[in-house]
């Protein structure tokens, strides 16, 4: 089941998808996505010139109301990674689910 909502979703490596849980009495879903440890995440400045990965300095838990799956109500929770730049500044990546 988690492949098919990986699928629906656009979820791909180092993203997955951890864990389902459906109310069926309130009609709602809640996904958990998470990301491999070891993963590197591309900066890429605004000027588009610098564009270097980065392992995760933090995190921050985020989430989404998504479009419904059928009758449900759809949440989708993330630990979103922020990056600690070369300057210091701390930058919290996109994720490509959050579109």
């Amino acid at each position: 089941m988690k492949d098919l909502f990986e699928l629906a979703l656009g979820i791909r490596s180092p993203w997955f998808i951890d864990m389902i849980k459906m109310d069926i009495n309130s009609c709602r879903m809640d996904i958990t996505i998470k990301f491999k440890t070891d993963a590197k995440f591309e900066y890429v400045s605004d000027d588009k010139e610098i564009i270097e990965k980065f392992s995760h300095f933090d995190t921050i838990l985020m989430t989404w109301k998504y479009l419904n799956f059928f009758q449900y109500e759809c949440h989708l929770h993330c630990n979103v990674p922020l990056l600690k730049l070369k300057n210091g500044v701390i930058h919290q990546i996109r994720v490509p689910f959050s579109r």
